[in-house]
């Protein structure tokens, strides 16, 4: 399953795909054709736009709109991958 510590603070399109055991923390807004792998761990506070998130990969306070980012891999807190968000 997915876990989340406060769901009311998170958004989720009915579009995107999520792996087993996805962290999804506080504030984070996950929309379009995003496809996230088994145990990544997004947020707190990140934006995910028609993204490919790897397994095991972490997206702390970042925006990744039509980016993908690799398995394993940590993206710096307020990095910015890929296009404009709205």
């Amino acid at each position: 399953g997915v876990s989340m510590p406060d769901p009311r603070q998170v958004a989720i399109d009915a579009t995107v795909t999520l792996g087993q055991g996805v962290e999804i923390l506080p504030g984070t807004l996950i929309e379009g054709t995003t496809v996230v792998g088994d145990g990544a761990i997004l947020g707190p506070n990140s934006h995910l736009l028609n993204a490919a998130i790897g397994t095991g990969a972490r997206v702390p306070s970042s925006s990744v709109n039509g980016a993908e980012v690799d398995p394993h891999e940590v993206v710096r807190p307020f990095s910015v991958l890929g296009g404009p968000t709205t």
